[in-house]
């Protein structure tokens, strides 16, 4: 029964847009606004015809008993939980490209103030993102000038060591760090 009478209401209504507009058209005696006029009815026609579909996609389930579309409404937790899974993963990448710049910074001080080739750098940070420990290895393929001095004096540390010492000297004094934070390893 519903379904008759909603019929039959959407056909009535029809019916009398149908009159409606050729009762305005007849009152119009101008040829040019009789153009403008049909066009405006005719998209009055067109949303009549319209008007029960666009009801029952507007409702979704709508008054005749069946299902045209199911209306799922996403929970307001959910939609904060996929926010925070969203953060932590942005929060991962920053992480890891943080990491990766400050890896690719320390390399190339590393390049200019010292003689290593084929240089790694290894950086950790702890949970708040501050430097932990930075491990730097490296090879030594440059040729180093050798001096000999034949004195009776006390040697020195080895070149290598003292260069390892002077790169943790200053990876130390730019970013903040202990010396004990850093290691060098040079091949």
């Amino acid at each position: 029964m519903i379904i008759i009478d909603f019929l039959r209401e959407w056909i009535r209504n029809l019916v009398l847009i149908i009159l409606l507009a050729h009762f305005i058209e007849m009152l119009l005696p101008s040829s040019k606004m009789k153009r403008y006029v049909k066009v405006v009815v005719g998209f009055f026609v067109i949303l009549m015809i319209l008007t029960p579909f666009l009801e029952i996609v507007n409702q979704g389930v709508s008054q005749f008993g069946f299902e045209i579309i199911e209306n799922k409404k996403t929970s307001w937790r959910k939609i904060v939980d996929q926010g925070e899974r969203l953060r932590e993963i942005k929060k991962d990448k920053v992480r890891g490209d943080y990491k990766r710049r400050l890896s690719q910074h320390i390399r190339a001080m590393v390049k200019l103030n010292s003689n290593l080739d084929n240089i790694k750098v290894g950086v950790t940070l702890d949970a708040a993102n501050n430097l932990e420990t930075i491990s730097i290895t490296g090879v030594r393929d440059k040729i180093v000038p050798v001096q000999v001095d034949l004195s009776n004096q006390t040697k020195k540390a080895s070149t290598s060591q003292m260069k390892g010492e002077e790169l943790k000297d200053l990876i130390s004094t730019l970013y903040g760090l202990n010396a004990n934070q850093i290691r060098v390893k040079m091949k």
